[in-house]
């Protein structure tokens, strides 16, 4: 932001990345600095871009009015985000100036990355890279891993002497039941 009263002119070789093809007058010194800090910050200067007759213009008329100047602008790094600039005409204070207002695009335009292509195909090296590293790392993993269950289970099933875990008497007593059992449906039977 500043108040720098220059004129820009009409665009020179090497300016067209800040300047557009719409401008009136002639440059001046201000104008020169206003110029040197678009180029070093890359900053468009949107009053250029848009075509208007030059009565719409101006922005700054002298005290005896014969004079008229394209002197306030409008300066940003994204000129695709902007639809319009213009003059206001009517004016409802006591000024030679005129406001100078710029309209919005509704759209978002992307930001184009300088080196993003640089960046991706450096990670997809490295994410190749990491991936045969790793999947070395795994099928050595899971090798140890099966190898592991593999013992465990034959470790399991391995056949076990049976060991009778019931004393002599508790057998002793479930065979007597059994028996008595078979002969109550003996009795059964032999009654019908």
């Amino acid at each position: 932001m500043g108040d720098f009263n220059g004129k820009i002119g009409k665009r020179k070789q090497g300016e067209e990345s800040i300047i557009g093809k719409h401008c009136i007058g002639k440059r001046n010194k201000n104008g020169e600095r206003v110029i040197n800090i678009a180029l070093q910050n890359n900053i468009t200067i949107l009053n250029s871009l848009f075509k208007k007759k030059s009565s719409r213009k101006w922005a700054w008329m002298s005290p005896d009015g014969r004079y008229h100047n394209e002197i306030d602008f409008i300066m940003s790094n994204q000129p695709r985000s902007f639809q319009n600039v213009d003059v206001i005409n009517n004016q409802n204070f006591n000024t030679n100036h005129r406001m100078v207002r710029a309209t919005l695009s509704q759209k978002q335009h992307k930001i184009q990355r300088k080196c993003f292509n640089l960046i991706t195909a450096a990670l997809k090296t490295h994410k190749m890279k990491f991936k045969k590293e790793t999947s070395k790392q795994t099928n050595e993993t899971q090798k140890n891993y099966n190898s592991a269950i593999s013992d465990m289970y034959r470790s399991e099933t391995r056949a076990k002497p049976k060991r009778n875990t019931l004393t002599p008497k508790t057998l002793d007593l479930i065979n007597k039941r059994k028996e008595l059992l078979r002969n109550r449906k003996d009795r059964a039977v032999l009654q019908k």
